[in-house]
Protein backbone atom coordinates (compact mmCIF):
# COMPACT_ATOMS: atom_id res chain seq x y z
CA UNK A 1 0.00 0.00 0.00
CA UNK A 2 3.11 2.53 0.95
CA UNK A 3 5.13 1.33 -2.09
CA UNK A 4 2.40 2.36 -4.64
CA UNK A 5 0.46 5.19 -2.46
CA UNK A 6 4.15 7.28 -2.40
CA UNK A 7 5.50 5.98 -5.89
CA UNK A 8 8.80 4.39 -4.19
CA UNK A 9 10.89 3.06 -6.63
CA UNK A 10 10.27 -0.33 -8.45
CA UNK A 11 12.41 -2.89 -6.61
CA UNK A 12 12.59 -5.12 -10.16
CA UNK A 13 16.50 -5.81 -10.56
CA UNK A 14 18.34 -9.04 -9.14
CA UNK A 15 19.48 -8.13 -5.05
CA UNK A 16 17.91 -10.37 -2.82
CA UNK A 17 16.16 -9.49 0.30
CA UNK A 18 17.34 -11.09 3.32
CA UNK A 19 13.22 -11.90 3.94
CA UNK A 20 12.63 -16.07 4.17
CA UNK A 21 9.60 -14.84 3.62
CA UNK A 22 9.51 -13.09 0.39
CA UNK A 23 9.88 -14.80 -2.51
CA UNK A 24 11.88 -13.14 -5.24
CA UNK A 25 10.12 -11.69 -8.29
CA UNK A 26 6.40 -12.33 -6.33
CA UNK A 27 3.93 -9.33 -5.72
CA UNK A 28 5.23 -9.14 -2.12
CA UNK A 29 9.27 -8.87 -3.29
CA UNK A 30 8.21 -5.39 -5.14
CA UNK A 31 6.29 -3.98 -2.43
CA UNK A 32 8.81 -4.84 0.16
CA UNK A 33 11.91 -4.06 -2.01
CA UNK A 34 10.95 -0.18 -2.21
CA UNK A 35 10.34 0.01 1.83
CA UNK A 36 13.33 -1.98 2.63
CA UNK A 37 15.94 -0.69 0.12
CA UNK A 38 14.82 3.10 1.28
CA UNK A 39 14.99 2.08 5.24
CA UNK A 40 11.55 2.40 5.81
CA UNK A 41 11.18 -1.11 7.34
CA UNK A 42 13.42 -3.17 8.41
CA UNK A 43 10.90 -6.66 8.85
CA UNK A 44 10.35 -7.89 12.47
CA UNK A 45 13.61 -9.47 11.98
CA UNK A 46 16.82 -9.86 10.38
CA UNK A 47 15.47 -12.54 8.43
CA UNK A 48 11.46 -12.67 8.76
CA UNK A 49 9.58 -9.14 6.88
CA UNK A 50 6.39 -10.91 8.92
CA UNK A 51 3.29 -10.30 5.84
CA UNK A 52 1.00 -11.82 7.69
CA UNK A 53 2.02 -9.54 10.66
CA UNK A 54 -0.55 -6.42 11.91
CA UNK A 55 0.92 -3.42 11.31
CA UNK A 56 -0.09 -0.99 14.27
CA UNK A 57 -1.21 2.54 13.99
CA UNK A 58 2.30 3.69 15.92
CA UNK A 59 4.33 1.67 13.18
CA UNK A 60 2.73 2.27 10.32
CA UNK A 61 2.98 6.98 11.65
CA UNK A 62 6.57 5.97 11.94
CA UNK A 63 6.81 4.29 8.19
CA UNK A 64 4.77 7.31 7.02
CA UNK A 65 7.03 9.95 8.31
CA UNK A 66 10.31 7.88 7.19
CA UNK A 67 8.67 8.06 4.00
CA UNK A 68 7.53 11.93 4.16
CA UNK A 69 11.35 12.89 4.95
CA UNK A 70 12.84 10.48 2.29
CA UNK A 71 10.30 12.21 -0.23
CA UNK A 72 11.64 15.64 0.84
CA UNK A 73 14.89 14.97 -0.88
CA UNK A 74 13.30 13.26 -4.16
CA UNK A 75 13.39 15.31 -7.49
CA UNK A 76 10.52 15.44 -9.37
CA UNK A 77 9.70 17.51 -12.65
CA UNK A 78 5.88 16.92 -14.08
CA UNK A 79 4.64 18.22 -17.76
CA UNK A 80 1.08 18.20 -17.55
CA UNK A 81 -1.46 17.27 -21.05
CA UNK A 82 -3.12 20.90 -21.11
CA UNK A 83 -0.15 22.31 -21.69
CA UNK A 84 0.33 20.07 -24.80
CA UNK A 85 -3.38 20.58 -25.97
CA UNK A 86 -3.52 16.77 -25.31
CA UNK A 87 -6.05 13.97 -23.41
CA UNK A 88 -3.27 11.66 -23.16
CA UNK A 89 0.72 12.51 -23.02
CA UNK A 90 3.44 9.66 -23.27
CA UNK A 91 7.28 9.85 -22.39
CA UNK A 92 9.61 7.92 -24.10
CA UNK A 93 13.14 7.11 -23.81
CA UNK A 94 15.64 4.57 -24.40
CA UNK A 95 18.85 5.59 -22.88
CA UNK A 96 18.20 6.10 -19.35
CA UNK A 97 20.38 4.33 -18.15
CA UNK A 98 23.97 4.73 -16.00
CA UNK A 99 27.21 4.49 -18.12
CA UNK A 100 27.91 1.50 -16.35
CA UNK A 101 24.21 0.22 -17.55
CA UNK A 102 24.02 -0.88 -14.04
CA UNK A 103 20.86 1.54 -12.77
CA UNK A 104 18.33 3.45 -14.05
CA UNK A 105 19.32 7.47 -13.72
CA UNK A 106 16.12 9.05 -14.01
CA UNK A 107 12.43 7.20 -14.14
CA UNK A 108 9.13 8.27 -15.59
CA UNK A 109 5.88 7.19 -14.04
CA UNK A 110 2.30 7.89 -16.07
CA UNK A 111 -0.53 10.17 -14.27
CA UNK A 112 -4.08 10.79 -15.28
CA UNK A 113 -3.28 14.37 -16.34
CA UNK A 114 0.56 13.46 -17.76
CA UNK A 115 3.85 12.32 -16.88
CA UNK A 116 6.10 12.95 -14.07
CA UNK A 117 10.17 11.98 -14.25
CA UNK A 118 12.34 11.63 -11.19
CA UNK A 119 16.49 12.01 -10.42
CA UNK A 120 17.59 8.76 -9.02
CA UNK A 121 21.44 9.67 -10.00
CA UNK A 122 23.44 11.91 -12.13
CA UNK A 123 23.25 11.28 -16.23
CA UNK A 124 22.28 12.44 -19.15
CA UNK A 125 19.97 11.56 -22.16
CA UNK A 126 17.21 11.96 -23.78
CA UNK A 127 13.27 11.59 -23.93
CA UNK A 128 10.45 11.98 -26.40
CA UNK A 129 7.06 13.35 -25.36
CA UNK A 130 4.24 13.09 -27.29
CA UNK A 131 0.51 14.26 -26.65
CA UNK A 132 -2.55 12.58 -28.03
CA UNK A 133 -5.91 13.53 -28.46
CA UNK A 134 -8.74 11.05 -28.25
CA UNK A 135 -11.83 10.98 -29.85
CA UNK A 136 -15.51 9.79 -28.56
CA UNK A 137 -14.92 6.26 -30.63
CA UNK A 138 -11.23 5.96 -28.71
CA UNK A 139 -9.00 7.21 -31.83
CA UNK A 140 -5.66 8.60 -30.78
CA UNK A 141 -4.40 11.25 -32.89
CA UNK A 142 -1.03 13.21 -32.12
CA UNK A 143 -0.63 17.23 -31.38
CA UNK A 144 2.12 17.36 -30.40
CA UNK A 145 5.72 15.84 -30.57
CA UNK A 146 8.84 16.94 -29.09
CA UNK A 147 12.05 15.69 -28.26
CA UNK A 148 13.88 16.75 -24.57
CA UNK A 149 17.33 16.51 -23.28
CA UNK A 150 17.29 15.53 -19.42
CA UNK A 151 20.75 16.42 -16.99
CA UNK A 152 20.64 15.33 -13.63
CA UNK A 153 23.91 16.93 -11.41
CA UNK A 154 24.77 16.60 -8.00
CA UNK A 155 25.23 19.80 -6.19
CA UNK A 156 25.97 19.89 -2.43
CA UNK A 157 25.17 16.38 -2.21
CA UNK A 158 21.55 17.13 -3.79
CA UNK A 159 20.25 15.89 -7.25
CA UNK A 160 19.41 18.17 -9.69
CA UNK A 161 17.61 17.73 -13.10
CA UNK A 162 16.47 19.85 -16.07
CA UNK A 163 14.93 19.08 -18.79
CA UNK A 164 14.92 21.11 -21.94
CA UNK A 165 13.42 21.44 -25.46
CA UNK A 166 16.12 19.76 -28.10
CA UNK A 167 17.01 19.46 -31.44
CA UNK A 168 20.05 17.70 -30.82
CA UNK A 169 20.22 14.26 -32.70
CA UNK A 170 21.40 11.34 -30.52
CA UNK A 171 24.79 9.63 -31.70
CA UNK A 172 24.51 6.14 -33.68
CA UNK A 173 27.55 3.53 -32.73
CA UNK A 174 28.67 1.00 -35.24
CA UNK A 175 30.81 -2.05 -33.50
CA UNK A 176 33.91 -3.31 -35.77
CA UNK A 177 35.25 -6.83 -34.36
CA UNK A 178 38.70 -8.32 -35.51
CA UNK A 179 37.24 -11.66 -35.94
CA UNK A 180 34.66 -10.21 -38.81
CA UNK A 181 37.97 -7.70 -40.81
CA UNK A 182 40.46 -10.72 -40.22
CA UNK A 183 42.88 -8.31 -38.71
CA UNK A 184 42.82 -6.04 -35.65
CA UNK A 185 41.35 -2.53 -37.52
CA UNK A 186 42.92 -0.14 -34.66
CA UNK A 187 43.59 2.85 -36.99
CA UNK A 188 40.57 4.22 -38.80
CA UNK A 189 40.46 6.89 -42.12
CA UNK A 190 37.26 8.74 -41.82
CA UNK A 191 36.07 10.58 -45.40
CA UNK A 192 32.66 11.45 -47.16
CA UNK A 193 31.72 9.61 -49.84
CA UNK A 194 33.41 12.23 -51.90
CA UNK A 195 36.86 12.12 -50.11
CA UNK A 196 36.84 14.68 -48.21
CA UNK A 197 38.44 14.14 -44.29
CA UNK A 198 36.23 14.25 -41.85
CA UNK A 199 36.38 16.22 -38.38
CA UNK A 200 36.80 14.34 -35.34
CA UNK A 201 33.92 16.50 -33.71
CA UNK A 202 31.90 14.11 -36.08
CA UNK A 203 33.12 11.00 -34.96
CA UNK A 204 34.79 9.11 -32.23
CA UNK A 205 36.74 5.51 -32.20
CA UNK A 206 38.09 3.79 -29.42
CA UNK A 207 37.93 0.11 -28.22
CA UNK A 208 35.09 -1.31 -27.07
CA UNK A 209 34.48 -2.69 -23.58
CA UNK A 210 31.95 -5.55 -23.12
CA UNK A 211 30.72 -4.83 -19.50
CA UNK A 212 28.10 -6.62 -18.39
CA UNK A 213 28.17 -8.99 -21.76
CA UNK A 214 28.00 -12.87 -21.19
CA UNK A 215 31.53 -13.89 -21.68
CA UNK A 216 30.44 -16.92 -24.52
CA UNK A 217 28.59 -13.94 -26.54
CA UNK A 218 32.08 -11.83 -26.82
CA UNK A 219 33.96 -12.17 -30.14
CA UNK A 220 37.39 -13.17 -29.96
CA UNK A 221 40.60 -10.44 -31.01
CA UNK A 222 39.72 -6.73 -30.80
CA UNK A 223 36.42 -4.80 -30.67
CA UNK A 224 35.85 -0.88 -31.56
CA UNK A 225 33.17 1.05 -31.36
CA UNK A 226 32.29 4.16 -34.00
CA UNK A 227 30.34 6.73 -32.47
CA UNK A 228 28.79 9.32 -35.23
CA UNK A 229 27.03 12.18 -34.58
CA UNK A 230 26.06 13.66 -37.79
CA UNK A 231 24.12 12.36 -40.62
CA UNK A 232 25.40 11.92 -44.29
CA UNK A 233 27.74 9.09 -46.10
CA UNK A 234 31.03 8.10 -45.52
CA UNK A 235 34.01 5.55 -46.45
CA UNK A 236 36.18 4.33 -43.27
CA UNK A 237 39.55 2.69 -43.73
CA UNK A 238 40.52 0.45 -40.96
CA UNK A 239 44.10 -0.37 -40.58
CA UNK A 240 46.15 -2.10 -38.25
CA UNK A 241 50.15 -2.52 -37.70
CA UNK A 242 50.92 -4.45 -40.30
CA UNK A 243 49.76 -3.01 -43.17
CA UNK A 244 46.50 -4.83 -44.06
CA UNK A 245 43.46 -2.47 -44.21
CA UNK A 246 39.75 -2.44 -45.17
CA UNK A 247 37.24 0.23 -46.83
CA UNK A 248 33.89 0.61 -45.12
CA UNK A 249 30.77 2.50 -46.81
CA UNK A 250 28.91 3.65 -44.02
CA UNK A 251 25.27 5.36 -44.27
CA UNK A 252 24.03 7.63 -41.67
CA UNK A 253 20.52 9.21 -41.63
CA UNK A 254 18.56 10.96 -38.96
CA UNK A 255 14.49 10.57 -38.35
CA UNK A 256 15.00 13.79 -36.43
CA UNK A 257 15.58 12.49 -32.79
CA UNK A 258 18.63 9.79 -33.11
CA UNK A 259 20.96 8.69 -35.77
CA UNK A 260 20.95 5.10 -37.11
CA UNK A 261 23.58 3.30 -39.65
CA UNK A 262 24.60 0.81 -41.85
CA UNK A 263 27.57 -0.34 -42.85
CA UNK A 264 28.73 -2.35 -45.62
CA UNK A 265 32.92 -4.29 -45.96
CA UNK A 266 34.16 -3.77 -48.92
CA UNK A 267 34.32 -6.62 -50.65
CA UNK A 268 34.34 -7.91 -54.58
CA UNK A 269 35.26 -11.65 -54.46
CA UNK A 270 33.74 -14.41 -51.92
CA UNK A 271 35.67 -18.28 -51.68
CA UNK A 272 34.08 -20.87 -49.99
CA UNK A 273 36.43 -23.30 -49.04
CA UNK A 274 35.34 -27.34 -49.51
CA UNK A 275 34.89 -27.83 -45.85
CA UNK A 276 32.31 -25.67 -46.07
CA UNK A 277 30.61 -27.07 -48.89
CA UNK A 278 30.64 -30.23 -47.67
CA UNK A 279 31.70 -31.59 -50.99
CA UNK A 280 33.92 -31.28 -53.76
CA UNK A 281 32.62 -28.93 -56.48
CA UNK A 282 32.72 -30.42 -60.08
CA UNK A 283 29.74 -28.57 -62.05
CA UNK A 284 27.81 -25.36 -61.26
CA UNK A 285 24.31 -23.64 -62.22
CA UNK A 286 23.98 -19.73 -62.30
CA UNK A 287 20.37 -19.57 -61.63
CA UNK A 288 18.12 -17.62 -63.71
CA UNK A 289 17.54 -14.67 -61.75
CA UNK A 290 20.92 -13.76 -61.31
CA UNK A 291 20.90 -10.36 -62.63
CA UNK A 292 17.63 -10.22 -63.34
CA UNK A 293 17.71 -6.24 -63.84
CA UNK A 294 20.81 -6.36 -65.74
CA UNK A 295 21.97 -7.05 -69.51
CA UNK A 296 25.44 -7.76 -68.07
CA UNK A 297 27.31 -10.06 -66.63
CA UNK A 298 27.30 -10.24 -62.77
CA UNK A 299 29.48 -12.61 -61.48
CA UNK A 300 32.26 -14.89 -62.56
CA UNK A 301 32.72 -18.26 -60.74
CA UNK A 302 35.44 -20.87 -60.55
CA UNK A 303 36.23 -23.95 -58.61
CA UNK A 304 38.85 -26.30 -57.92
CA UNK A 305 40.08 -28.66 -55.17
CA UNK A 306 39.92 -26.15 -52.47
CA UNK A 307 36.73 -24.67 -53.03
CA UNK A 308 34.79 -22.39 -55.16
CA UNK A 309 35.13 -18.61 -55.84
CA UNK A 310 32.78 -15.94 -56.78
CA UNK A 311 33.62 -12.73 -58.53
CA UNK A 312 31.52 -9.08 -59.12
CA UNK A 313 32.13 -8.95 -62.57
CA UNK A 314 29.27 -6.03 -63.45
CA UNK A 315 28.20 -3.08 -61.46
CA UNK A 316 25.50 -2.26 -60.06
CA UNK A 317 23.34 -3.72 -57.47
CA UNK A 318 21.62 -7.66 -57.83
CA UNK A 319 21.20 -10.54 -56.71
CA UNK A 320 22.79 -13.67 -57.82
CA UNK A 321 21.85 -17.61 -57.24
CA UNK A 322 24.19 -20.48 -57.71
CA UNK A 323 23.56 -24.39 -57.84
CA UNK A 324 26.82 -26.25 -56.94
CA UNK A 325 27.14 -29.87 -58.22
CA UNK A 326 29.04 -32.40 -56.84
CA UNK A 327 30.28 -35.41 -58.58
CA UNK A 328 27.86 -37.70 -57.16
CA UNK A 329 24.51 -35.45 -57.68
CA UNK A 330 25.34 -33.62 -54.18
CA UNK A 331 23.83 -29.97 -54.33
CA UNK A 332 24.71 -27.18 -52.54
CA UNK A 333 22.49 -23.95 -53.26
CA UNK A 334 24.27 -20.15 -52.97
CA UNK A 335 22.16 -17.61 -52.51
CA UNK A 336 23.97 -13.72 -52.95
CA UNK A 337 23.93 -10.19 -52.91
CA UNK A 338 26.04 -7.36 -54.23
CA UNK A 339 25.13 -4.27 -53.32
CA UNK A 340 26.80 -0.47 -52.77
CA UNK A 341 26.61 1.53 -49.95
CA UNK A 342 28.35 5.21 -49.92
CA UNK A 343 30.47 4.29 -52.60
CA UNK A 344 31.69 0.60 -50.85
CA UNK A 345 30.65 -2.45 -52.77
CA UNK A 346 29.69 -5.56 -50.45
CA UNK A 347 29.11 -8.90 -51.42
CA UNK A 348 26.66 -11.14 -49.05
CA UNK A 349 25.88 -14.62 -49.27
CA UNK A 350 23.83 -17.46 -47.46
CA UNK A 351 24.55 -21.61 -48.29
CA UNK A 352 21.21 -24.05 -48.50
CA UNK A 353 21.27 -27.70 -48.64
CA UNK A 354 18.48 -29.14 -51.31
CA UNK A 355 16.50 -30.16 -48.58
CA UNK A 356 15.95 -26.70 -47.55
CA UNK A 357 15.27 -25.27 -50.55
CA UNK A 358 12.78 -27.88 -51.13
CA UNK A 359 11.03 -27.05 -47.87
CA UNK A 360 11.01 -23.73 -48.48
CA UNK A 361 8.28 -24.27 -50.94
CA UNK A 362 5.84 -26.37 -49.09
Amino acid sequence: MLTKAYQLNNYAYETTLPFTDVIKYSEAYYAVGPLYDNHITKGVTETTFGLKETVKRSQLALFINRIEAMQASRVFQEFKTQDFGADYLEAFSYNNWTEDQEQEFFRIYSMNDGVKFEALSEGSGYFVLTGYTIDDEGNYEVVESQKYKIVITKVDGQLQMTCQQTDEIAPSTSLFFEADLGFNPKHIKLTTAAGHAVSDKVYAYQPFEFDGWDEGSIPKGASYALKLMQAGDYIATFSDDAGKSVRVGIHAETDGYDLYTSHAVEKSSVFIPTSEVGFAVTDYKIEQYTGAVHDHKIIDVTSSPEGVTVNRAGKGDAIFAIRLIGAKGEKLYMHGMIYELSGVTSMYYELSTEKEMNGSFR
